[in-house]
This record gives structure tokens, C-alpha cells and sequence, in this order.
């Protein structure tokens, strides 16, 4: 079961850095960054961040 949390942990880190760089990274290279989307994904990475850090450390725990 513990490889499952990791695999999940795993996914919601990638899905993070995806949405970073979609939402933060390219639209302020190309200076389109509105500031109340980014407000919107910064609390939903938040949460997939926080998501991904729980299962990964659920991940971690050993249950002999």
C-alpha cells in the first residue's frame, strides 16, 4: 500500500509543476499574468502540494 501513496504523491507533484508553469511561468513571459487567476491556482497548488507531501509521507511510514 505504501507504493501506492508514493505513486500518488508522485502524480501530485507533477500536476503541480504543470499548473505553475502554465499558469505563473508562461503568461508572465508573455506579459498576459492576471492577477486573480493566479490568486485561484496559488491556493489549488497549495492544496496539491499538500496533498502530495501527506501521501508521500504516508508513503514513508513503515507498518511491520
Amino acid at each position: 500500500m505504501n507504493k501506492v501513496y508514493e505513486e500518488f504523491g508522485k502524480f501530485f507533484l507533477n500536476v503541480s509543476v504543470a499548473v505553475i508553469v502554465f499558469v505563473f511561468i508562461k503568461p508572465t513571459i508573455e506579459d498576459k499574468f492576471n492577477t486573480v487567476v493566479g490568486l485561484v491556482f496559488g491556493v489549488i497548488i497549495f492544496l496539491l502540494l499538500s496533498l502530495a507531501y501527506f501521501s508521500l509521507k504516508k508513503a514513508g511510514e513503515r507498518n511491520d
